[in-house]
């Protein structure tokens, strides 16, 4: 599958030694990205492991809705009769350290049965709008990071995603991690929150509050089928793999 990352942005993602060999395959890569909370560790089951027992009741949020801690999962239209527009929101204040910028961008995996993209245009982000059925939109690229609410939005109309579609997953990377020596651990105040679009109402939140000092990207959380209903998986994985190295263990490559 071929991807276009580049198109009108500064990051070079898949080519040169800004792509798979720079902070992607060889650097961390998807092995080291897997053994490092990895990402099999988010999408195999979602659960943090806890040996005091199941995660507490979630809280109520000052936005309103609740607020999950890792490993927590939510009903999503059980739970909300009529739900169908979803507006999945994410946030996060960074550092300027030394006059240093820094952009970090939402990505959408739409993932078949096997967690994998049947093709590259199921990947939703700054180069590729809209999903293949038209379900998913991304809502822009926030390049700074800078004031209040939502940095960057993705738009989800559940009806319409395709029946070959099992998972939606949410993850946040750093543009030129690697050569720009940032991550995540120099992000604060990040999160991932579920709004039901038609009423304005946030549904849940899920704060990112863990120390990501050794990651350059989030597998922030999913959105998934469980029989004929959806839920959300609070998963809050910290990734050594660049957006390159993501897209190739989701089967873009």
């Amino acid at each position: 599958m071929g991807i276009e990352f580049n198109s009108g942005r500064p990051s070079n993602v898949l080519g040169g030694q800004g792509g798979i060999q720079q902070g992607g395959i060889q650097q961390g890569g998807i092995q080291g990205g897997i053994q490092q909370g990895g990402i099999q560790g988010g999408i195999q089951g979602g659960q943090a492991n806890n040996p005091f027992g199941a995660p507490p009741a979630p809280q109520a949020s000052s936005g309103g809705g609740l607020v999950l801690a890792k490993g927590q999962k939510l009903d999503l239209t059980k739970t909300n009769a009529g739900l169908d527009f979803l507006k999945v929101g994410l946030g996060w204040d960074t550092n300027q350290l030394q006059g240093q910028n820094y952009d970090l961008d939402a990505e959408v995996f739409l993932l078949g049965q096997t967690n994998t993209v049947p093709t590259s245009s199921h990947i939703v982000f700054y180069n590729n709008l809209v999903s293949p059925d038209g379900s998913t939109r991304y809502k822009g690229d926030n390049r700074d990071g800078q004031g209040s609410g939502d940095d960057e939005s993705v738009e989800i109309q559940l009806s319409r995603v395709s029946l070959d579609i099992q998972k939606i997953a949410f993850t946040v990377t750093i543009d030129e991690a690697i050569r720009k020596n940032q991550n995540f651990g120099q992000v604060s105040n990040a999160y991932i929150r579920i709004v039901n679009q038609a009423t304005g109402a946030e549904i849940c939140r899920f704060d990112l509050s863990e120390d990501y000092s050794t990651s350059i990207s989030i597998l922030a959380g999913e959105v998934y089928r469980h029989g004929n209903e959806w839920k959300f998986n609070a998963i809050g994985t910290g990734l050594s793999l660049d957006l390159a190295g993501i897209c190739a263990h989701y089967g873009a490559m």
